[in-house]
């Protein structure tokens, strides 16, 4: 047992290209332990910026455990007003002294599997949300009162903390001009008033006592410790995840905060494919008469079809609370409850939702990107995978990619490198660990495409005369293997043959080749038959998979491989992919943390003054400065990546080659010199 100090900082406002803005004050509660699960508080405390460096200093240089909540955007501060810490802050995180009480509260829902919601009395669906005040509310069971300051700290910023109260009087008579205003705005025009949050926080500010200006973040410090020590009454053994997930989520920050940049070119491209993924998907549900031939949605069509859904598969149907208009809720159809029911048609209105949203605001978003860096928001899925929001900077799917509106810097190109085949790697490696041996990974371990081997089983013909006729572009083995390689990634997920005709058909895919659903249904068991005689040890993975089925219900529990991450509640086909998809994310998260440590911290590296901008899942992109260097940099880019990732895989080890490149794509080229190092790809339109 160790002690705790739960801290934070106060900021001055977040902004474009500064998301590690100035820091004001920090604030702390140290607690020491005297028994097993009681710790004695100290109380809290306050220290202005100016003081604050050498506080920092021994909390990084001590043994204490530094707790915060969303730590990575304090650990952030820290390191852009005082970059001589980086390198101890770095090490701290390598220490496991570093834990997060945002995170640790998605852990354990995700271990409950209520993981963002939970249904409540009445099938009520309750969304569950991860703010502090949220988790003081649950674990100490007070609410925290959120004052008017938290949004002008940047106010106080030249004054001794002394003098805070006194002069609030000040800053609060500065800005009661600005709420008078809005006030009169909003009474001339209430329908059209757009600015409700700016006049909440002034209304905020200018009705708090002046001594809440200190009072504010000396709560921060003592929330986060009654979230903390409340959530340690379950830590074991469901938070043995928490250091390895607070690492990921700093560097994912540091990527955030530094931000990526975009073209004019690219987003009116994305744009373009992105109204025509919206297109696509509404005329789907127009066939299933969810969406009107206008674009307006049906929502009573939809309500019906997941009452059908929920009731054909014996699941309750997810209501919204109750209101004054509707006082028995009405059917949820958030995206939560339309993907919870795994139904295409649903997954597809909750698609055409989000897209609606993504036009009007991610798209928007991402055009301020040729002017300011955008920083995307990352979060954590329930497989441990990242997501990414406001904007989205990862993957819009095939038809709405967001790849090629990005570009370096000026006087940087981008360094680019991706696993191979990774999701079948860590399929291989779950089952070697699991049931003690892989087919999949033989093939793999001996460099072997496994998409050709499984057309060359299907034909009866030789590896080697299959990979002649890949290279000479046969047609005709070219469309078995693409067969292959869509069955390879669709059924480790355990779904059947119907479904696998549906998903081929969303890629783009007739597995009837014209000749009907019959015959698609009909090619589809086909495939899967003899996917699992080519993969031996599938049949007693899903076997593995249904064992792992809880006694009390039709839902599985799973604890992912080598980190101990507990997921609870998951839906079979949920429970198929977590196992490697988990894996796949454990362990480029640990290739993410070597990249940035060598970015930020190893002056002895290539990699040292580059920056990691983006992430999707098996793919790391770089900017590296554009000179002799930079050949070096890609190079270590990819090897660091791929340390980090085999540390997950050791029986089915990865590989990675890197590129430079001008612009973010599936289609950049490896080029190289006659000197034997990279040149940097260029498109040909460019």
């Amino acid at each position: 047992m160790r002690q705790v100090i739960c801290w934070d900082t106060e900021t001055a406002l977040i902004r474009p290209g500064k998301h590690a803005p100035e820091l004001v004050c920090c604030t702390w509660l140290r607690a020491t332990p005297t028994s097993p699960n009681t710790w004695e508080r100290e109380a809290p405390e306050i220290r202005h910026h100016t003081e604050a460096l050498p506080i920092f200093r021994a909390w990084l240089r001590g043994n204490a455990l530094l707790v915060g909540h969303n730590v990575a955007f304090d650990m952030g501060v820290m390191g852009a007003n005082f970059p001589e810490l980086v390198p101890e802050i770095f090490d701290a995180y390598d220490q496991d002294r570093v834990t997060d009480t945002m995170i640790r509260e998605k852990l354990l829902d995700i271990a409950s599997g209520t993981y963002r919601g939970k249904l409540g009395e009445n099938d009520e669906w309750v969304k569950i949300n991860y703010h502090l005040s949220d988790l003081v509310k649950k674990w100490a069971g007070r609410f925290m009162v959120k004052d008017g300051w938290r949004m002008y700290y940047n106010e106080f910023r030249d004054v001794p903390i002394a003098r805070w109260p006194e002069h609030a009087v000040t800053v609060q008579a500065k800005f009661r001009p600005d709420l008078d205003r809005l006030m009169a705005e909003q009474r001339q025009d209430p329908k059209k008033f757009d600015k409700k949050q700016l006049l909440a926080d002034l209304r905020e500010l200018c009705t708090s006592p002046p001594e809440g200006c200190v009072e504010y973040p000396l709560g921060d410090a003592v929330g986060t410790a009654d979230a903390f020590f409340g959530q340690e009454r379950h830590a074991d053994p469901y938070l043995q995840d928490q250091f390895r997930a607070v690492r990921k989520d700093f560097w994912l920050h540091l990527m955030s905060t530094w931000g990526l940049r975009t073209s004019h070119a690219g987003v009116a491209r994305l744009r373009k494919e992105a109204e025509a993924l919206h297109e696509e998907v509404k005329a789907r549900l127009v066939l299933a008469g969810l969406v009107r031939p206008n674009g307006v949605r049906d929502t009573k069509a939809a309500k019906e079809r997941m009452v059908s859904v929920c009731t054909g598969e014996g699941r309750p149907v997810r209501m919204t609370k109750p209101t004054e208009t509707n006082p028995d809720g009405g059917v949820c159809l958030d995206e939560d409850a339309c993907k919870a029911t795994e139904d295409d048609v649903l997954h597809d209105y909750a698609k055409y939702s989000k897209l609606s949203k993504v036009l009007s605001n991610d798209v928007k978003a991402l055009s301020m990107g040729t002017v300011f860096p955008i920083h995307t928001h990352f979060g954590m899925a329930e497989t441990g995978r990242t997501t990414s929001a406001n904007p989205n900077v990862q993957n819009w799917g095939k038809k709405g990619g967001a790849r090629e509106c990005f570009r370096p810097r000026d006087g940087f190109v981008f360094g680019n490198t991706d696993v191979d085949q990774l999701e079948l790697r860590t399929l291989a490696q779950v089952c070697i660990s699991k049931l003690g041996h892989s087919t999949l990974g033989k093939v793999l371990n001996a460099g072997r495409d496994p998409h050709t081997a499984f057309a060359c089983k299907i034909l009866g013909m030789a590896y080697e005369e299959g990979m002649r006729l890949k290279e000479a572009n046969d047609v005709a083995f070219d469309d078995v293997r693409q067969g292959c390689k869509f069955t390879n990634f669709a059924l480790p997920g355990g779904v059947g043959p119907a479904k696998m005709v549906v998903i081929a058909r969303k890629a783009g895919i007739d597995l009837g080749k014209g000749q009907g659903e019959e015959a698609s249904l009909a090619k589809a068991k086909e495939l899967k038959r003899d996917w699992l005689n080519m993969w031996e040890e599938m049949p007693e993975y899903f076997r593995f998979i249904n064992s792992l089925k809880a006694d009390d219900g039709d839902y599985y529990n799973l604890v992912q491989l080598f980190t101990n991450r507990y997921r609870g509640g998951a839906r079979y086909t949920a429970a198929c992919n977590s196992w490697f998809q988990g894996l796949g994310a454990d362990a480029t998260g640990r290739g993410g943390w070597y990249v940035a440590r060598a970015c930020y911290v190893d002056r002895a590296s290539p990699l040292f003054g580059c920056r990691p901008v983006n992430y999707a899942h098996d793919d790391m992109l770089v900017e590296i400065p554009e000179n002799d260097r930079a050949h070096d940099a890609a190079e270590e880019l990819a090897k660091q990546f791929i340390r980090g990732i085999n540390e997950y895989l050791p029986d089915v080890p990865a590989t990675s080659k890197p590129l430079l490149t001008r612009v973010w794509t599936k289609k950049s080229k490896r080029v190289v010199g006659p000197d034997g190092r990279l040149m940097v790809w260029v498109p040909e339109a460019a």
